[in-house]
């Protein structure tokens, strides 16, 4: 595995420093938020003043942020990770995050990697989104571009979306009187080389667009006074000039 694979704990420090500044796969939805007229779209403004914030300052922008819908999904995902396993009998191997190959401001930090070329995405949904996912039959539109840009980033072929649910039965019986393990739903999504460069490209223009904020930042400023320089006592002598009896 390469210095772009890195080993370290998703959401730790390290992870977190990993992402000031660069831009997510997961904020792909974010990156290409426009609206019908072409405009810049609201998600896409905000990311964008986001991502400068952190390269201007070099610090994290809100990044413990952690809602209660994503602490659940936060504690249930190496179960699902597991059932995933279980199911499949595919070996998961976990990482960090992992940097894109041509752009080094662009990371993704997939829920697993699976031999050499596939991806793993795990969900932990409210179970009304689970069973809106399971009808549909699909990999939900909502999560693809997030997935694409894990195979840019990775060099992967393929992304398993798997979402999770404790809540439903594991043992549901069926009309046919057998059993079923209703918590696990898996689909998987195959590379389409013409998303991801949309997608490449679509990140790579708003990575230009924060380059060219950072150069036009000076005009609205005046210019920095040089510090003063204090010149430091010589000897003894200034010693002399303090009325130590006064201080006390």
């Amino acid at each position: 595995m390469n210095e772009r694979f890195v080993k370290c704990a998703q959401r730790g420090e390290e992870w977190l420093q990993a992402h000031c500044g660069k831009l997510s796969a997961s904020n792909a939805p974010d990156v290409m938020n426009f609206r019908k007229d072409g405009k810049e779209g609201a998600d896409r403004k905000a990311y964008r003043g986001k991502k400068l914030a952190e390269v201007v300052t070099g610090l994290l922008d809100n990044y413990n942020f952690v809602s209660k819908a994503m602490e659940y999904g936060i504690a249930f995902e190496d179960e699902a990770r597991r059932a995933y396993t279980l199911r499949t009998g595919q070996m998961v191997d976990q990482i960090g995050y992992v940097i894109h190959p041509t752009m080094e401001r662009v990371i993704c930090s997939p829920d697993g990697l699976i031999g050499d070329d596939g991806g793993l995405e795990i969900k932990v949904p409210e179970t009304s989104t689970f069973l809106r996912w399971v009808d549909a039959g699909v990999v939900p539109e909502e999560h693809r571009q997030q997935m694409y840009m894990q195979m840019a980033c990775a060099g992967l072929q393929w992304v398993d979306f798997c979402a999770y649910d404790p809540r439903m039965p594991k043992a549901l019986l069926g009309t046919d009187g057998k059993r079923y393990d209703c918590r696990l739903f898996i689909r998987r999504l195959e590379a389409d080389a013409k998303e991801i460069a949309k997608l490449e490209d679509g990140f790579a223009q708003i990575l230009r667009e924060i380059d060219a904020d950072i150069a036009s930042l000076p005009k609205f400023f005046p210019e920095a006074e040089p510090e003063p320089e204090i010149e430091a006592p010589q000897g003894e002598e200034w010693l002399q000039e303090i009325d130590f009896e006064g201080l006390k």
